[in-house]
């Protein structure tokens, strides 16, 4: 999804119509091509080239072979929306499935016309998916029903006591004071150019970080996402980090289109208005575009009154947001998030009220 915007997918629109096709009811991919019970790559290698091992550069091809596959995921969704429409006419529409993480494909169905609401659960993936069965039959086989609709919260995750903190920060080695007020502490960190380990209350429950376990740092800088990427993240340069935006001033800063609640979720790419882009290049993707997080006041007070102190110290109503881990899954319990903290090049991690500073 994010090296997608830096290919040309035309290149390679007649090579990738040989594994995929669109139909008027969805798509038809080549079994022979691609087998998804044993891991064969060579028709896929004949068709594409070799497989790229993992530490091996990323070049123009692979470019082309994302953006080929997100044209194909576009079209072939957009597809099946409107047949979904023209059989069962509805203002509403609701994505799940892994593939309802893909931001780009969710802006496109969203912006489409077709649909006053298009819903996708802040887990839309397989853990999500199990939850929503679950409460489909709980609705269609027990009373009460679920009505009015169940209002989501994603931060139903762990959450920790004064006294597990307090013991995991003795444990680690590490020294731990207490903060008055720590989201206003933190603000002022990130505006001075610090990067935050944010570790809040309930963990979110799905594969986006929502502001409760999240590392958080400036936007203005282009070198903040190169500092991330490279030495706490160790990951790829071409992956964009996210924006979390005050939700009442992100019409200012972004094309949000239509509206929709999962705008709160991280689930789409809206465009960054032109003359707010050069202001916040660390959450700027190529294409001009951002994968934001609208932050409600009612839904999550702490990280909306960080984020709220941040524009009173610099004029920029949003941070930049991404997932608290390097190369393991995102950080659960405070002993997590203080290995992770003394693994990487961190400033400072925030554990409620707790606050571990490098060097002390």
């Amino acid at each position: 999804m994010g090296l997608a915007a830096y290919g040309q997918g035309e290149i390679l629109k007649d090579t990738f119509s040989q594994l995929a096709q669109i139909t008027d009811d969805g798509f038809i991919l080549d079994k022979n091509i691609l087998c998804f019970r044993v891991p064969e790559f060579k028709q896929l290698e004949t068709l594409f080239g070799k497989r790229r091992k993992k530490d091996d550069p990323i070049n123009e091809h692979h470019q082309n072979i994302a953006a080929a596959l997100q044209a194909f995921t576009n079209e072939a969704v957009l597809s099946l929306v409107k047949r979904l429409y023209h059989l069962h006419p509805s203002d509403n529409l609701c994505l799940a499935g892994g593939v309802a993480l893909n931001c780009v494909t969710n802006w496109l169905v969203k912006e489409i016309g077709k649909f006053k609401t298009v819903f996708i659960p802040p887990a839309p993936h397989d853990g999500g998916t199990a939850i929503g069965a679950a409460l489909y039959v709980y609705h269609t086989r027990t009373n009460p029903k679920i009505s009015p609709a169940l209002q989501l919260n994603p931060y139903t995750g762990p959450e920790f006591s004064t006294e597990e903190i307090r013991c995991a920060i003795e444990k680690s080695g590490l020294y731990g004071r207490i903060s008055k007020d720590s989201a206003v502490e933190a603000a002022g960190m990130i505006a001075n150019g610090k990067i935050v380990g944010w570790f809040q209350n309930r963990m979110e429950f799905g594969p986006r970080t929502l502001g409760n376990r999240s590392l958080l740092a400036d936007p203005r800088h282009v070198s903040t996402r190169d500092l991330l990427n490279r030495k706490v993240k160790h990951r790829e340069d071409f992956r964009p980090f996210a924006p979390s935006v005050l939700a009442e001033r992100a019409n200012e800063w972004f094309e949000i289109g239509r509206p929709s609640e999962s705008l709160k979720y991280m689930l789409f790419s809206c465009p960054v208005r032109p003359d707010k882009a050069e202001k916040i290049p660390a959450v700027l993707h190529i294409d001009g575009t951002a994968r934001l997080q609208l932050v409600d006041r009612e839904l999550n007070i702490s990280y909306y009154r960080l984020i709220e102190r941040f524009e009173q110290l610099t004029g920029i109503p949003l941070v930049l947001n991404t997932s608290f881990n390097d190369s393991e899954p995102i950080v659960c319990s405070p002993a997590d998030a203080l290995f992770t903290f003394k693994h990487t090049l961190i400033d400072v991690v925030i554990i409620q009220n707790f606050v571990i500073e490098r060097g002390n």
